[in-house]
């Protein structure tokens, strides 16, 4: 959900903006939703690095937020919500236990 929402902001910008500009700030909105996507479908075999990679991106993705609610943009604040509840549910105690267990990872 939060890949295909980075998403459709990169081509909301790529709208408003168009041109060779709005296509390189649509590409940096989409990096973000490529990674999301990403680490969604690997999420059960990448072990402790990518668990700490993931919450490491997830915790780079909030600061954009914020940045975003703090330069005017009322929807930030939506966008740190979309970002903070994946943070809650992989840091919970089952969520952890059920990555670290041989079913998740599909062995």
């Amino acid at each position: 959900m939060m890949s295909f929402l980075t998403a459709l902001t990169a081509v909301q910008v790529f709208l408003l903006i168009g041109g060779a500009y709005g296509a390189g700030v649509a590409a940096m909105r989409l990096l973000p939703a490529l990674a999301c996507a990403l680490a969604a479908k690997r999420l059960p075999r990448m072990g402790r690095a990518g668990y700490a990679l993931l919450l490491a991106f997830l915790a780079i993705v909030a600061l954009w937020q914020v940045d975003r609610f703090t330069g005017g943009e009322p929807f930030g604040i939506v966008g740190f919500a979309f970002v903070t509840v994946p943070v809650v549910l992989l840091a919970a105690p089952g969520t952890r236990r059920h990555l670290r267990s041989r079913t998740a990872a599909g062995r």
